[in-house]
């Protein structure tokens, strides 16, 4: 038997290729040979990452992880604690009052004869009507016949009265710990956060007010530093209502 001529009747008449076989058999080649660099690409990079990782791994195995940042710090905001080291007051005095002493930082935000509030210099709320993480001064309003009623302090020469006042939307009579922080407590969110108003009563018998933000997180020795600075001249306003 002729072998050649058998095994050319099993593969069946010669058919010529066409250009269309041929760019099809060619396009066919060019994506599997895609579909290979690809897979050999991921592969690699797969290899470097997990490489990468276990350097980081091993190079980070001894050292302490970073704090996370606190609510405060990712707003921009003076964390509680931080900033609150007493400075002499070097810018221009403000109008009615004459003021030693400032946390180091702060400037005037707002100044008139019977308002005065100091402020962060990098304070994100430059609204002055607001006195959320502010220090407010004034005087006691002619409309008010208010005694404090809290804790008595000596402010100088001067007799005065340390009270804390809860949020608006709290029920707690008392303030919270210095030195505890409960977890419902944000010191972002002023909804939550206490006041301590410094009393201090003039020679004419009538108030200076100094309103602390609890956010400052300003020792009992810090408001009472500050508030002995704080001189009231004879032109400094009553306010009304």
């Amino acid at each position: 038997m002729d072998m050649h001529r058998h095994f050319d009747t099993l593969a069946g008449p010669e058919v010529t290729p066409t250009m269309d076989d041929i760019n099809a058999d060619l396009d066919r080649g060019r994506r599997a040979l895609r579909k290979r660099r690809v897979m050999q690409t991921l592969a690699g990079s797969a290899f470097a990452a997990a490489a990468l990782v276990a350097g980081i791994v091993i190079a980070t195995t001894n050292v302490p992880a970073p704090a996370a940042p606190t609510a405060a710090q990712s707003q921009g905001q003076r964390p509680a604690g931080v900033g609150t080291r007493l400075v002499a007051y070097t810018g221009s005095q403000p109008k009615g009052y004459t003021i030693d002493k400032v946390p180091d930082g702060f400037e005037i935000q707002a100044d008139n004869t019977s308002e005065l509030i100091l402020a962060p210099k990098d304070a994100l709320d430059k609204n002055p009507q607001s006195f959320v993480g502010k220090i407010g001064i004034m005087l006691q309003s002619t409309d008010s016949h208010y005694v404090p009623q809290g804790k008595k302090v000596k402010v100088g020469d001067l007799e005065g009265v340390l009270v804390p006042q809860a949020p608006a939307s709290s029920t707690a009579a008392t303030p919270p710990a210095r030195d505890a922080t409960p977890p419902a407590r944000d010191v972002t969110d002023p909804t939550t956060l206490w006041t301590q108003t410094l009393w201090v009563k003039q020679p004419n018998g009538v108030y200076l007010l100094v309103q602390f933000w609890e956010g400052l997180a300003l020792s009992e020795s810090d408001m009472l530093d500050i508030g002995a600075g704080i001189h009231v001249h004879k032109d400094a306003v009553q306010g009304g209502g």
